[in-house]
């Protein structure tokens, strides 16, 4: 039910349009059973009127409280509710978009699994930043569906530092990186601007398919703007 949550944080993230999130996503219907003219096709007909018995629950009978969902549907449905309300931010919505992997390849805490070459087979990141606002995001991804990846960095070089608007600052800055997406956040960290483009920005543990949407600031860690 949730191999979704990883895919739709990095296919979300990736562009300023707008996202489609299907009807009955947020609820994990898995569009199965026989169907009148669609048949058992694992999709949901639109040849006939039928209802999903999936998005049922959340109705109620009409009191649109989801009480009939199962704690891992709400988890779900409460995580697609924090995706969409990040990516109404201003580095979302209006900012621009600089990729990770390619520089990354040859770091070993990139997620890089034993016997493994290049790093970024299961893990994905990218920048956003929003000139306007200032507004900096890293959304670092992990795609593999039962290996956490441990001690994860990610390194910024000085391109991707210039693309945050960082790349002229004093190295002994310090930045603060807030984790929007988890519930409740659950990560805060400080950096020195230089260990970016040295060691790499510490993440720590990745659970598997877990994405993670860090906000950057060069003051303090403040509150998400949307």
């Amino acid at each position: 039910m949730n191999v979704g949550c990883p895919v739709a944080a990095i296919l979300y993230g990736i562009s300023r349009g707008p996202v489609m999130l299907y009807n009955g996503q947020e609820v994990g219907e898995p569009g199965a059973g026989r169907e009148g003219f669609g048949g058992d096709d694992a999709r949901t007909s639109i040849f006939d009127y039928w209802s999903m018995p999936e998005l049922v629950k959340w109705n109620n009978d009409h009191t649109y409280d989801g009480a009939g969902l199962s704690e891992e549907q709400r988890s779900l449905r409460s995580f697609y509710e924090r995706l969409l309300r990040c990516i109404g931010a201003p580095a979302f919505r209006a900012g621009s978009l600089h990729l990770l992997n390619e520089s990354n390849r040859n770091n070993p805490a990139y997620g890089r699994l034993p016997n493994e070459q290049p790093s970024g087979y299961w893990l994905y990141s990218f920048l956003r930043f929003d000139r306007e606002t200032r507004q900096r995001f890293l959304a670092v991804v992990n795609l593999n569906h039962a290996a956490t990846m441990k001690d994860v960095r990610v390194i910024l070089n000085q391109e991707a530092l210039a693309f945050l608007d960082l790349g002229k600052l004093d190295a002994t800055m310090p930045l603060f990186l807030t984790e929007r997406l988890a519930a409740p956040e659950s990560f805060t960290a400080t950096f020195l601007l230089r260990e970016a483009s040295d060691s790499g920005l510490r993440i720590g543990d990745i659970p598997p398919l877990t994405p993670l949407y860090l906000e950057f600031n060069a003051e303090s860690p403040g509150t998400l703007e949307i």
